[in-house]
């Protein structure tokens, strides 16, 4: 029962967001212990030569080759390309994409430069953006916050331009990205597409 309910938390609110809870959490915990037995205790969070501690700013993309992006960032696959091996009864059997969460309204970034081809509700897919790229190559960002895309049809982008917003539109369970690559209108695994090209999911 429980791991269900911990894999619908991090799809929605992403497993950053749910470390940072629950490290307060633990603190909160150790402090009112400490609080109930009077001892003085001084508190050292260790994150790191001069890092500071994770905030709400948006993620810089993290380009590798220059041509080829991620398409989020601090993210957790969900779910990968191919047969599922124990299919839902609202979701098609094979999977088309890869499901990729780090949390509700996080940003979503071009996977690579090209035009902007569709922007709008496709059924199951909920608010999508299809990208056109150069020798046939397209790729698809689905379940997307409604009203979230920041270009329009015939827009240019360029690799690692923030597109629109992490969300849970269409048959989705939490919010996540369903990201596709596809070469002449085939749907291929994301993973070895973008190996090839210099960036590894």
């Amino acid at each position: 029962m429980a791991a269900p309910l911990v894999a619908t938390a991090v799809k929605v609110f992403g497993p950053q967001r749910l470390g940072q809870w629950a490290l307060m959490l633990i603190l909160v915990l150790i402090a009112s212990l400490v609080t109930m037995l009077s001892l003085p205790v001084v508190f050292a969070v260790a994150l790191g030569s001069g890092e500071t501690a994770p905030s709400n700013r948006v993620a810089q993309s993290p380009i590798v080759s220059g041509d080829w992006t991620l398409p989020v960032a601090g993210y957790q696959v969900t779910d990968d390309f191919g047969p599922r091996a124990a299919p839902c009864t609202y979701c098609s059997s094979l999977h088309w994409g890869m499901d990729m969460a780090s949390g509700c309204n996080e940003p979503i970034y071009a996977a690579s430069s090209g035009t902007i081809a569709q922007v709008g509700e496709e059924g199951s897919y909920g608010f999508r953006i299809m990208i056109d790229h150069p020798d046939t190559v397209q790729t698809l960002y689905a379940h997307l916050a409604w009203d979230s895309a920041l270009f329009s049809p015939g827009d240019t982008v360029e690799a690692g331009a923030v597109i629109a917003r992490e969300g849970t539109t269409g048959q989705s369970t939490g919010c996540h990205l369903h990201f596709e690559t596809r070469v002449g209108g085939q749907r291929v695994n994301p993973v070895p597409f973008l190996q090839v090209r210099g960036t590894t999911l």
